[in-house]
């Protein structure tokens, strides 16, 4: 049996966006943290949530650039020794190339599919998985059975040559299906800093991107945290494909605490060889109810909330709830 998840609760304060790379391992937030990926009693739902966007979103949730491909595959298969390594009882590596052992399905280095015993007791499941990865080709097989082999996202990055012979950096391959309301296939092809040019109170982590991609590429490996309250439970949140938009009332605070999401990311940066740099994306999502179940997490939410700025609380879309949530919060002692 499998372990529940032990959801962190990330929040310091006050709020600072800041480029906050831990060494692996550490303990942070009352966790040890010492290994890449993690596994957990939710498996089942993570690879559902996988399985649904590779097979009707394949263009969002697998993104990677093709004048690379050859170098890209052979990222992917350090990937998969990686989780070999770290979790040998999601993936197990062999001569001939590596068994997925919660789904029983094997893949080799000519990219041949077969089946042998699964630790899930989910049949229907890994049966239509099998069939999605059998209907892939090249690189998307690779891809997509690697994207199934942890409950993580994935973004293999890679370090460029600019004009002026400085060196930059590249997101050379997204296997997101579980964005926090940003559009994989946008950020495609784009640097570090590029990509978090829409952050707001970003002014830190710009410019600590050079230093940061040196360490994601040389150092490490890293761990760090990213926390947010979002208004959809859905692990998904791909803009480009949300349908539901709630705006919540805000007349009774109690329902208001469970209709809001806790939403947490557990990032690790490991670097590759050939100038590439692996980075996970572990998402964690509750009810805020849930979440601030004690009195001390309650203040520590309070406190983060209030210090956070105006442009910030946009960017996360609180500046709506911001004053109920406080009011009725530091006013309550408990649940």
């Amino acid at each position: 049996m499998l372990e529940p998840p032990n959801i962190p609760f990330p929040i310091t304060t006050p709020f600072r966006t800041v480029a906050d790379l831990y060494k692996l391992p550490s303990t942070l937030h009352g966790q040890t943290q010492e290994h890449y990926f993690q596994l957990d009693s939710n498996l089942e739902n993570y690879l559902k949530v996988k399985l649904f966007e590779l097979s009707q979103h394949p263009q969002y949730a697998r993104c990677f650039l093709e004048d690379q491909s050859q170098a890209l595959s052979k990222a992917m298969w350090q990937v998969f020794d990686l989780i070999a390594q770290d979790k040998p009882d999601l993936v197990q590596k062999g001569d001939d190339g590596v068994t997925l052992k919660a789904l029983g399905i094997t893949l080799d280095h000519q990219l041949e599919l077969g089946q042998t015993s699964a630790s899930l007791n989910s049949p229907d499941l890994i049966e239509t998985i099998y069939q999605h990865l059998s209907q892939q080709q090249g690189l998307n097989r690779l891809a997509d059975a690697l994207a199934f082999a942890v409950q993580e996202d994935l973004v293999i990055m890679r370090e460029t040559l600019k004009e002026n012979g400085s060196k930059g950096d590249i997101a050379e391959a997204l296997l997101v299906t579980m964005p926090s309301h940003w559009n994989p296939l946008e950020k495609l092809g784009l640097s570090f800093a590029q990509i978090h040019q829409p952050v707001a109170d970003n002014a830190a982590l710009l410019k600590a991107a050079d230093n940061l991609m040196k360490a994601m590429f040389y150092k490490g490996p890293f761990v760090r945290f990213n926390w947010s309250v979002s208004k959809l439970p859905d692990l998904a949140q791909n803009p480009a494909l949300l349908t539901t938009r709630p705006l919540h009332p805000l007349d009774d605070p109690q329902a208001l605490l469970e209709k809001l999401y806790f939403r947490v990311e557990r990032q690790t940066i490991i670097a590759l060889v050939g100038q590439r740099s692996l980075f996970t994306i572990r998402i964690f999502s509750q009810s805020l109810a849930e979440a601030l179940n004690s009195p001390e997490k309650r203040q520590r939410f309070c406190e983060g909330l209030a210090s956070m700025s105006e442009a910030m609380l946009a960017y996360k879309g609180l500046g709506r709830y911001r004053d109920v949530l406080l009011t009725y919060l530091n006013q309550t002692q408990s649940y």
